[in-house]
């Protein structure tokens, strides 16, 4: 009897044992699942998460409107989120910033939340935006300050074209420059040029952002006197130099050895048949 009674004992702790580790395991699941499901504020974001969210703006005349002068225009927002990370907005900070007295800012409140790989559209993001806003040089969308430039608003075409935006110089400046860099493709490749095609900037460039190559196989790519500007949507563009580093915008540059890296779909960049990553 005594052995039987020894033999119920350990059964019982063995029973409560294994109930604890089940225990410990949930608790540990659910705290990671929360942790891999929390989401942050696109201002919170470190610089590269920042970089794989794409901004695409809009412009639509708004005739609906008083337009006693100059026509008045409403813009739009397409976001996709290519991070990671669940990114929330607070969408009534999003703002055009003509000029240091001028702004325009967000007609639409509420917190707008995106998950990983997913993208959304905001009709009317910004409404009763003056012409002139919308090609002047220094025109910038911002989140919530001028730190977190998400787009510019040089756009070209006041009407309801809107697949294309250029520089918002004059014709003469741009018959120019294009004069010139058509003039510097036709000059003799430097033999010390990492980056020595469009298709190869274009390569590096959607590998680093992470995304899908056959979503952009048709993306604004010409080569200029450093490299190749590459141009994704309308408002944003970034030049890939022969050198290998990427040039956004801002002036900020992000070293080849950075772009080559892995990301979250690829252990590194492949071209070719060589992976530029080992």
């Amino acid at each position: 009897m005594k052995k039987l009674g020894w033999i119920f004992t350990v059964m019982a702790l063995l029973t409560i044992v294994g109930c604890s580790n089940n225990s410990t395991k949930s608790t540990n699941d659910s705290q990671t699942k929360s942790t891999n499901t929390a989401s942050v504020f696109y201002q919170n974001l470190n610089k590269q998460d920042k970089k794989n969210v794409r901004f695409t703006f809009s412009e639509d005349e708004d005739q609906t409107a008083d337009e006693i002068a100059d026509p008045v225009y409403v813009v739009s927002m397409k976001v996709k989120n290519n991070s990671n990370k669940t990114i929330k907005f607070d969408q009534s900070k999003f703002i055009l910033i003509a000029s240091k007295t001028t702004k325009f800012t967000s007609a639409k409140t509420g917190t707008l939340t995106l998950k990983p790989g997913k993208q959304t559209t905001v009709n009317q993001l910004i409404e009763n935006v003056g012409e002139q806003a919308l090609v002047s040089d220094d025109s910038i969308f911002v989140y919530l300050n001028d730190s977190n430039k998400i787009g510019t608003a040089n756009f070209a075409n006041k009407k309801s074209d809107s697949t294309s935006t250029t520089s918002s110089k004059s014709n003469t400046d741009s018959n120019s420059n294009k004069a010139a860099d058509d003039s510097t493709s036709q000059t003799t490749q430097d033999s010390s040029h990492i980056i020595t095609s469009s298709d190869m900037a274009l390569s590096l460039y959607l590998h680093a952002m992470a995304v899908d190559p056959d979503a952009y196989a048709d993306a604004d790519v010409q080569e200029v006197s450093n490299g190749y500007r590459i141009s994704l949507w309308p408002g944003s563009s970034s030049v890939i130099s022969f050198a290998g580093d990427e040039i956004d915008d801002n002036g900020e540059v992000t070293p080849f050895s950075q772009l080559v890296g892995p990301t979250h779909s690829s252990s590194g960049w492949v071209y070719n048949g060589h992976n530029y990553n080992q």
